[in-house]
């Protein structure tokens, strides 16, 4: 059952009529990110809408469908693709919103992303990962394991507040561990433990969070970075304990 208890109430009220859409049913999308986590657990508040295509580009003609419904709904839909970004895409060639859409919809952030972080390896693996059923959605919504991991490799893309209070959780409270989120990142973008390692910093503090990090304040969460930094150098230095003590019992082999 999702805890749609955890969406502020115009949160909830886009999400309910997203949800049933039909012009969404057909494009493949699933909701990732915090909103999809708070759904799960219910361990926080999750104020936007991210919807992701497994597509190179996003079904650019099924959103426009969707947005033409809003407004024929009297639902109030802005445009809030940074300017900027979509002009300096575009001297480099690229047509930003065939890859990225973000939308104020009845004052919530909605956006649509293709996912081309991590390159194909990334989009391959979580196009196949598992869903959870019976949410009586037209989009998917990822099972906690798959999200877990979706949040290990954001911490390769940025540095929110946010995501490593999400990570904090699903490691405290959900039987994850920190083995297994560098794991996750070796395995999905095919990379070497030393360079999946390097995320490790983050969870420690000493990579700040990113400049436009939006908090805690608006979803009302009495955390502190802090404290978070604190856990994670706890998990860490347990990780690394074992990882010694494997490596000697293997020595002594």
């Amino acid at each position: 059952m999702l805890r749609l208890d955890a969406l502020p109430e115009d949160t909830r009220r886009v999400f309910g009529y997203c949800r049933t859409h039909s012009a969404l049913e057909s494009l493949g999308l699933a909701l990732f990110g915090g909103t999809a986590l708070s759904l799960l657990l219910g361990h926080r508040q999750s104020e936007d809408l991210d919807f992701f295509s497994f597509e190179s580009s996003l079904p650019i003609d099924g959103i426009s469908a969707f947005l033409t419904s809003c407004r024929k709904d009297n639902m109030e839909v802005h445009n809030i693709l940074d300017t900027v970004r979509i002009s300096q895409a575009r001297i480099n060639g690229i047509r930003l919103e065939d890859y990225i859409q973000e939308y104020q919809i009845d004052g919530v952030r909605v956006s649509f992303a293709a996912m081309t972080r991590g390159g194909d390896s990334r989009r391959t693996y979580f196009a196949n990962a598992p869903m959870l059923s019976g949410t009586q959605s037209v989009f998917q919504i990822p099972t906690l394991q798959t999200l877990f991991e979706s949040k290990a490799l954001t911490l390769r893309d940025r540095v929110t507040s946010r995501d490593l209070f999400d990570l904090m959780v699903l490691i405290r409270d959900h039987g994850c561990t920190i083995e297994q989120l560098l794991d996750a990142i070796v395995r999905i973008d095919h990379i070497e433990l030393s360079q999946a390692s390097a995320v490790l910093e983050i969870l420690l503090g000493h990579v700040p969070v990113d400049a436009d990090d939006p908090g805690f304040y608006s979803i009302r969460l009495n955390t502190s970075l802090d404290g978070i930094y604190a856990f994670f150098k706890t998990q860490i230095d347990a990780y690394e304990q074992a990882v010694v003590i494997r490596e000697l019992g293997s020595k002594s082999e």
